[in-house]
């Protein structure tokens, strides 16, 4: 049974071996995939409405999405994952999430459904609680420890590095731009 289990781990490591692999649920209960947004310049953050850092991170991400994809280019995506798991501090469900974070916000960016972001517990057998892109992100940098905790992906999908929540947007910023340029999906002299 043990090799059983460890042959399931490495298939699993090899079939998703970048965040892009994966296909998550959006807020109505379809599968996206996240292959969509391959070739971009990723910002995947899990949030809350209700925590003491949403309005100004909520303003960022907005502002940032904004900001890059400007003048029509398409090379920077922030990916939200709301989670009840910090403090109970998104109590809505995902329908009153999309319409909160809209008249509050006007996102302009996908806000997949609420769920589990962190193993609540490491005895629990039940990884079905954990999404598989959780536990994937976790296992690249480390585990959120509270609400918008940030992953960095390039645009390959490899999880460059991990912000907590009081790292603000615009100390993350340089750290795109360098992918931008490194990945070619902007020159040097646009910085």
């Amino acid at each position: 049974m043990f090799s059983i289990w460890i042959f399931f781990i490495i298939i699993t490591n090899v079939i998703c071996e970048d965040f892009y692999s994966f296909t998550v649920k959006d807020w109505q209960g379809n599968d996206v995939s996240l292959e969509q947004y391959r070739g971009k310049v990723s910002l995947v953050v899990n949030v809350a409405s209700e925590c003491s850092f949403t309005d100004s991170h909520f303003e960022a991400l907005v502002g940032i999405q904004q900001k890059l994809n400007n003048g029509g280019r398409d090379i920077f995506q922030v990916l939200a994952f709301p989670s009840n798991q910090f403090g109970y501090q998104e109590p809505k469900d995902d329908a009153q999430i999309q319409s909160w974070a809209q008249s509050m916000f006007d996102v302009n960016f996908p806000i997949f459904a609420k769920g589990a972001v962190i193993r609540l517990n490491d005895d629990d057998d039940d990884d079905e609680a954990l999404p598989d892109v959780w536990n994937f992100l976790s296992e690249k940098t480390e585990p959120p420890s509270w609400n918008f905790w940030k992953y960095l992906i390039d645009p390959n999908g490899k999880v460059i590095k991990a912000y907590p929540p009081n790292i603000p947007i615009r100390q993350i910023y340089p750290d795109i731009q360098k992918l931008f340029v490194k990945h070619k999906l902007i020159d040097q002299s646009e910085l």
